[in-house]
Formats: C-alpha cells, structure tokens, sequence
C-alpha cells in the first residue's frame, strides 16, 4: 500500500447544451444524470477505496480510506452559453474564474451533440493543454476509434463509465507515467497519436455497490432550496442498463450486448427516500427494461407502501412486460405514467421491427391503463424501413382507433427514425444520411425544429431517407402524425380549465389526418409499378409532384375543409395496391384522384373486402385522361352517399350504379374483373 498523495485534484464536467432557446432550471433534473453518475463515483472515497480493492492495482491501493483523493469535481453547463460566445470563450471564461487548471476534461455526449463535443475537446487542447481530455456516450461507445481520429479528444469511453472513470482518474492521480493500454473499456490516442482499443471492460462492482447519482445533485443543481420548491419537479433515476431485445432501430444491444444491470428495489427504493426528504416526490425511472423484473417490481411496490411515501413514477415499458394485476399494484404505489414503445401502428411493418410484440397486446395494455387511469404515452416511429405512406396512414388509424389515455400531458412521441451506428438500419443502410457537411458530425436529431415562412410552407431540415420515403416526406410524416396525436389527444382530454379548445381540436386532427390520407393516395399511384426500386420511386415521385405543382405543400392545403371520415374508405386506402397504374393514375387531377380511390373502394366491398389487387387492362396515359374525363362529370357527393350507407351497412340492391355478378362489377361506368389470382383487373369500355 502507499501513502496518501497530498493534493486535491480538479476534474471538470462539461454538461453539452440541450440545444434549445431557454435553458430552465428543471433542465438539470433531465441532464444531470449520465455526469452525475460518474461525478458520485468520483467524490465518494470509500467507493473509490471498494473499487480499487476489487481492482488490484498496487498502485490506486491506499492505507486508509481518508487517503483517497479528494477530486474536486466542477460543472459547467453549455446550455448557458449565450449565442454571442465561442465554446472556446466560454471554457476559457470559467477556468479563469475557477483558477486552477484540470487534471482532466470530462463530456458525455448524444449523437446530436457530437459537433458541440469537437468544439470541446479543441478549446481544452489550447486552454488547459495538460489535463486529459476524455468522452464518452452511446454513440462513442460504437465508433469510439473513428471518433477519437477526427477530434482533438484523447481518451473515449465504451459502455458503462463508472469504473472506466474511477480508473482514469485514480490513474491520473497516482502515476506519472499513463499507460492506458491497461485499462479495459477505453479506446485511446497512443504517443504517436494511433487509436487504440482495449478490450471491453467487465463491471467488477454491482450497481447497487455505487453511490446514487443523487448524491452529486448540488454540483449540478446547486444549493437545494426549500423543500416546498420541489414539488413539481420530475427526478431522473437511473434504474439500470441494457436490454435483451435487438430492435432495429436501437443501438443498445451494440452499447450493452444483449446484457442487462439493474439496481435492486431496496437500492433504488433507500434513495427515492433521501430525495422524499428533499422535497421531491415525482420520479421518472430510466431504463429501458425497467418492468423486466417482476420480483424487483413487487418488492418496489411493497417497500412505497409500507412507507407511506406519497410519491408518483412513471417508466417505459414494452407492452409484453404489462399484466393488469400488476399494473394495479404499481399504480397503488404511485405508478401514473407509462411509456410505451408502439413504433407504429402498422402491423405488417412491426414484424420486421424485431420488437416481438403485436398490437393487440398494445389494445390490451392500452385499456387496462384506462381502466386504471394510468396516464400512458405512445412512442411512434416515422422514417423506418418499409414504411410508406399507407403504413404512416395505418399509424394514423390506430391512434385514432386506440388513442392512448393521456390526462397528464396530452401528446404521443413520434419520432424520426435516425440510423446510429450500432443499429441493423445503420449496418444495412435501409435508412441513411443524406445531404451532411463535410466537417459534420453530429447526427440529426429525431425531432427537427419545423417552421412555416412567408409563403405557408413546412420548412425542417431532415436528413434520412429510405427506399420508401424522401428526406422531404419524412419531414411531411412527422409533422402531421405527430400533430395528428397532439390535437387528437387534445380534443379527447381538453384542457378543464378551458374547454373552449376542444372541438378546434378536433378540427385540426382532421386535417392533419386529411393530409396524411391525400399523400397515402398520391403513393399508392406512385408505387403502381411493376419491379419498383427506390431510384424508380423516387423518379415517380417527383414526377407526380411536378404535375401536382404547388398543391397541397402549403399551410393553407392543411387548414382547407375536409370531408367526413368513412370507415370503408379508410380500409380500402389501409389496404389496397395497385400493381401497375401509374402512366394512367398520374394524370387524374387530385380531387378525381380521390374519386377513382372511392370507386374502388365500393368495388372492394362488393367483392367480399378479400382482394386487395387491382391493376389495369391497359397502362397508358391516354387510359388516364378517359379515366379523368368520365370522373369529371361524377357528383363526388353522390359517391359519398354511397360510401356511407356501406359503413352503415346498407344492402346493395339499393346501389342503382352497380350492377355485380361473378364474373364482373359494373360501377360508375368502369368494369372490374375479378380474376383467380386474386387480382381486380380494371378495363376501360366505351
């Protein structure tokens, strides 16, 4: 053992910005926790002493625990940065004011705040040259070696933090020599400025071994007021890492693989107490398979309420991880809000997910909550692999058909689908980055700031495409589905104060979902092509937007009247291809668009709503401008009548323009044909 090193080393945490207009107080509560974990580590000597006695370095082993380093940790916020400071102006304006220099510079960074992170690590290189610049998060975790080549950082961080860290810095601290070839979990810059990598570190310590996050709060958040301010204020837990699942759009199972930490119920339960005591009694539990457990959930919910603490807590779930007896137990012990990862409302996309779960599991969960009164959220997905506009349509009809109850905030998570290295839609390209600078590298983020200019157009900057949808499409499905929930959730639980809201609403959900209807229409002409590719596609696509012009791409198209809803209309559109059509379809004009689309639809019904198929005799633009001329003339009133009477389940014979028999349907003047390979073919008479 050695005797205790006199000096009080200072590490500073540099906490990325949140990237928005004001930076509140609160804010703290939601981005303190990944740092602070690290930062309790490193004030706690006696975890330090535990550790360094599981490690077995000679060299970090101490006579006693009070000869640990006392590190001096300091935090500085980018998010308080004003617009008119460099990274470089603010670092340097804190050090001057703090007036010691680092022992090192430590950043945790998302895959959006990678740039942010650049401007980091090169203003601590020229203004604290000496301290030892460190980075870590889940997109480092990945690319750690491709990250640290083309930034100024010097050591990254993969997977969990804590140890790795601790054993920096306690590296750091006691040795002047720095070999960090030793030390698993790390990527790092050798003497000639190679990246190297070691290998991944095995956790020597149980999570319930660490000090709580909590206990380094006041480095982040400050003096701790009264007890009564706190009231309102939701406290980030972390509950464990890891999950088993291996959804393709999720990189966890690169960061964690497949393995899962958590913290037992007593741990999480004895520092929910010491923040009870603070004042805080609302909690939101971060972990991915919090519910994983059912015997850590049962212990939880028994130890809340042999307490008597009047607390509440929410937590994601998977929908296959929810039983109602249980559900009913966690909301007795405060459970109010639960967060589920839907994706989408599209069956037939959701198998290829790797999710494994189905959506009547979600009905099932979705009702059990109401039951219970559980305030539940909704995580939606635009921009995957596979998922046109008829799929974003079918996310549409669940949400409207399966609203989640949402008393509390009143609003479904949709997201842009974003391909982060470590993901299968990464690996395989099926979504990819497009229209990147150079020097870029940060990754979009999954919500991209939308604003409407001078003429009323949606202007956002998206950067993913797939096979299925452009960059601009994507951006069109996340506005609208997820205004599409907002105001439909809205009108659902208005506001009790106010209800005067309420049936705008609605209104405004209709035309969102209007919108979202005209699109899946205009794509399902668009795919009406034999052996379809993506170039294809995305050729049809502009060619049909070129022949729309302006239409439809405004603020004012959205706010236009709309029509009623019809359920059979809606099915039809959920449903239906064509698998040709396109040289025809694409010279109707869009409101005789949509009269085709109901003629086939009442076409479909009659044959039994069992052949989705249609396709046409003859593919040609002269076809199409016949087709446009007849629909001309056809009262879009009267096909709604009909589309009506079918969803209140009228009998045909009261239809005078169809004439059906096995072998044809007569509608509207067009002639449909059935045929034993479960196609309607549509061919055009005089």
């Amino acid at each position: 053992m050695h005797e205790a090193i006199d000096r009080n080393p200072f590490i500073l945490f540099v906490n990325p910005s949140l990237g928005t207009t004001r930076y509140k107080k609160e804010d703290i509560l939601r981005t303190y926790l990944s740092l602070g974990t690290l930062a309790s580590a490193l004030i706690n000597r006696g975890f330090l002493k535990r550790f360094c006695r599981c490690l077995g370095k000679e060299a970090f082993i101490f006579n006693y625990e009070s000869d640990y380093p006392d590190f001096d940790i300091r935090v500085i916020h980018l998010s308080l940065k004003s617009d008119r400071q460099t990274v470089h102006d603010y670092l340097s304006a804190f050090l001057r004011q703090v007036g010691v220099s680092p022992l090192m510079v430590c950043m945790t960074a998302t895959s959006a705040q990678l740039d942010e992170a650049v401007a980091v690590a090169c203003a601590a290189e020229q203004i604290a040259p000496g301290a030892l610049r460190i980075i870590g998060g889940p997109h480092v975790s990945v690319v750690a070696d491709e990250y640290l080549e083309c930034s100024e950082f010097q050591v990254a961080c993969i997977g969990e933090g804590v140890e790795t860290l601790s054993e920096l810095a306690l590296l750091i601290f006691s040795c002047s020599h720095h070999d960090f070839s030793s030390v698993p979990g790390i990527a790092f810059k050798d003497s000639t400025g190679r990246v190297q990598t070691n290998p991944r570190r095995i956790p020597l310590l149980d999570l319930d071994a660490y000090p709580f996050p909590s206990d380094s709060l006041a480095l982040f958040w400050g003096q701790t007021p009264l007890k009564e301010k706190h009231q309102n204020h939701i406290f980030y837990i972390l509950a464990g890492y890891g999950c088993p699942h291996n959804c393709i759009f999720c990189s966890q199972r690169a960061i964690h693989r497949s393995r899962i930490r958590e913290r037992s119920a007593e741990n999480i339960f004895q520092e929910i107490t010491g923040l009870s005591k603070k004042g805080f009694h609302k909690f939101a539990f971060v972990q991915e398979t919090f519910f994983n457990c059912k015997k850590r959930i049962e212990t939880f919910c028994k130890m809340i309420e042999a307490s008597g603490m009047d607390i509440e807590w929410t937590a994601e779930a998977r929908a296959d991880q929810l039983k109602y007896r249980e559900l009913k137990r966690m909301r007795s012990a405060g459970l109010r809000f639960v967060q589920i990862g839907v994706e989408t409302g599209d069956s037939e996309l959701l198998e290829h997910l790797g999710k494994n779960v189905d959506l009547d599991r979600v009905i099932e969960v979705r009702r059990w909550c109401i039951d219970l009164q559980i305030n539940t959220v909704f995580y939606l997905l635009v921009g995957l692999p596979g998922q046109g506009w008829q799929s974003i349509f079918r996310s549409t009809l669940f949400f409207m058909r399966h609203p989640p109850y949402n008393r509390f905030t009143r609003h479904a998570s949709v997201s842009i689908a974003i391909p982060y290295p470590g993901t299968q839609i990464w690996e395989d390209q099926s979504v990819r980055l497009i229209a990147r600078e150079r020097n870029q590298f940060s990754w979009p983020n999954r919500n991209p700031e939308v604003n409407v200019n001078d003429f009323g157009e949606f202007i956002g900057q998206n950067n993913t495409e797939t096979d299925d949808l452009t960059s601009d499409e994507i951006t069109e499905a996340w506005i609208y589905l997820d205004d599409f929930c907002h105001f439909l959730l809205h009108a659902l639980y208005p506001d009790q104060k106010d209800l005067s809201g309420c049936g705008q609403s609605m209104e405004y959900a209709n035309r969102m979902f209007y919108m979202i209807k005209r699109r899946a229409i205009r794509d399902l002409i668009i795919r009406a092509q034999s052996e379809l590719t993506h170039e294809k596609r995305k050729s049809a696509y502009e060619e049909i937007i070129t022949i729309d012009g302006d239409t439809e791409r405004h603020f004012k198209d959205v706010t236009s009247s709309t029509e009623p809803d019809s359920e059979v209309f809606n099915r039809f559109l959920a449903n239906a291809q064509f698998s040709n059509g396109f040289d025809t379809m694409k010279c109707l004009s869009i409101n005789n668009r949509i009269k085709w689309m109901k003629i086939c639809t009442v076409v479909w019904h009659f044959n039994g709503r069992e052949i989705n198929n249609f396709r046409f005799d003859n593919d040609h633009k002269e076809v199409g401008i016949e087709i446009d001329r007849r629909l001309q003339t056809l009262d879009e009133l009267r096909l709604n009548r009909y589309l009506s009477h079918i969803d209140s389940g009228v009998s045909i014979e009261l239809f005078p323009d169809i004439v059906y028999s096995n072998q044809h349907i007569f509608a509207f003047t067009f002639t449909f044909f059935p045929d034993k390979s479960r196609t309607i073919e549509v061919v055009l008479r005089p």
